[in-house]
């Protein structure tokens, strides 16, 4: 929650509390009123009067405040101060609206010339750091082969993340600023189709990784000739098709990494050690309530590892609750917090948990929890400081964790279960287990061949070859 302050003392109070908020964990904003110090301590500290808030709001890709503080003792006075806060911001939305349709309208009548070297635009958001971090080691890949690249995200912790171009989305504008200064042949992004805008001549290729909503809504998609997709797992090929794209479009794609930072370091003594870097999925949605019986339920069906998609569907039933977003959300959480509840009770080993502080709120977790790593060299250190790695997903095993523990020369131990539909083909190159006793059987146990081999055969190198064919091929056919 970002607020705005009528006082400055209230303010900075609040801001050096350098506060964390949100599903997303974003850095709270502190706006204040009247005078401006001489006080530049905090990012998320700023001087904003009442008179500029609409200029302010018109123009920034700063969040807006959605909480209004004030210590005025007459209540007629701070009414009126917080309807004129709501209203500018209000206002200044809809100039912003505006902006963002000329914008729009403007990005639409770019012709990027095709006889110049591609320039490839990445939109992408540090919202989420496995997005944003597979979005790099793309663009990475791209940039070593000599293509021009620009990765369009929020330079700061207090910016919006832009999410996608819907008319009713202002906050887009700043990502169609950049596309529109860097006038790109190829734009790449990740979950979002964002293509009501573009130029025809513009190739837009959008990797489905999430179940996201125009997967499952019944709005039709603006089907572009230049528009490519690719997917993380089946289901979301499905859905796709059902969209009405053409299977000619639609291209299976899974996780790597990036093996300039994670990599074997025989420097690094292993450990008889399991590691788990991730964070404690949540599932909480005010319109559904799943009580504490029926989630019983759902766990033992996985410790027994009988849980299955009809189970699935009676369970979303009882609760009146949607399928997916049951199957999509709540089984992940489960399944996750399973496991590393199986992994803690492991005997005869040293077992480490990273990945977000909730993990503190589960008391059986808490006294194994090390700490959140920054993404990269820190990660890679503690992978390489250990004999084992746990990979926990419900539906996938193909996921960046996997391509990070086996570039770094560690064991994946892999959850599977009756959920993955998936083709999986490095059985070999992990150990895999569905129940607690399976896992504990684990231990000491080594693969038939080196885990190692799954980075190996698949790339972020291989993708951007890929695109590049799309692109050439699309482009000698036209001509």
């Amino acid at each position: 929650m970002d607020h705005y302050f009528t006082e400055y003392e209230n303010a900075y109070n609040t801001a050096k509390e350098q506060k964390r908020v949100g599903p997303f964990n974003q850095l709270e904003i502190c706006y204040y009123n009247g005078v401006k110090q001489d006080d530049d301590e905090f990012i998320n500290l700023i001087h904003l009067p009442l008179e500029e808030i609409y200029d302010y709001f018109s123009e920034t890709p700063n969040r807006v405040p959605t909480n209004f503080v004030s210590n005025i003792p007459d209540q007629n006075l701070k009414d009126k101060i917080q309807n004129h806060v709501s209203e500018s911001i209000r206002h200044a939305w809809s100039k912003k609206n505006k902006i963002c349709d000329h914008f729009k309208e403007e990005v639409s009548r770019l012709d990027p010339n095709f006889d110049e070297p591609l320039r490839i635009l990445f939109v992408t958001t540090n919202m989420t750091t496995v997005g944003q971090y597979i979005t790099k080691n793309i663009e990475n890949e791209f940039r070593k082969m000599g293509y021009e690249t620009f990765i369009s995200i929020e330079s700061n912790e207090i910016q919006t993340w832009g999410a996608n171009d819907s008319h009713e989305n202002a906050n887009y504008a700043w990502h169609l600023r950049n596309i529109l200064d860097f006038n790109p042949h190829v734009i790449f992004t990740i979950n979002w189709l964002n293509n009501t805008f573009l130029n025809d001549k513009v190739f837009n290729f959008v990797w489905f990784q999430d179940p996201m909503p125009i997967l499952e809504d019944n709005i039709d998609l603006i089907l572009r000739e230049r528009d490519y997709y690719f997917y993380l797992v089946d289901d979301y090929r499905r859905k796709l098709i059902n969209k009405g794209i053409s299977e000619e479009k639609l291209f299976p794609l899974s996780m790597a990494t990036n093996k300039e930072i994670f990599f074997y370091d025989n420097s690094i003594q292993k450990e008889k050690k399991i590691v788990f870097l991730g964070g404690d999925y949540t599932f909480d949605k005010n319109e559904i309530k799943i009580d504490d019986k029926i989630k019983e339920e759902i766990v033992s069906l996985i410790q027994r590892n009988e849980l299955t998609f009809d189970s699935i569907k009676n369970y979303s039933k009882k609760i009146q609750g949607e399928f997916q977003y049951f199957n999509d959300m709540v089984i992940p959480a489960l399944v996750r917090r399973e496991t590393i509840l199986w992994l803690i009770k492991l005997e005869n080993i040293k077992i480490e948990v990273y990945g977000p502080d909730t993990w503190l709120n589960v008391e059986q977790v808490a006294p194994f929890y090390k700490g959140l790593l920054p993404y990269g060299e820190a990660m890679a250190k503690v992978y390489n400081s250990a004999e084992y790695a746990l990979v926990s997903h419900c539906t996938y095993r193909y996921q960046q964790r996997l391509f990070e523990i086996s570039a770094c020369g560690t064991i994946p131990i892999v959850y599977k279960g009756n959920l993955q539909e998936e083709e999986f083909h490095h059985e070999d190159n992990v150990l895999t287990f569905n129940t607690f006793s399976e896992l504990q059987k684990l231990i000491g146990q080594k693969p038939k061949k080196d885990p190692k081999q799954i980075s190996d055969d698949i790339t972020y190198e291989s993708l951007a070859k890929k695109i590049i064919d799309i692109v050439n091929n699309k482009i000698n056919n036209d001509n």
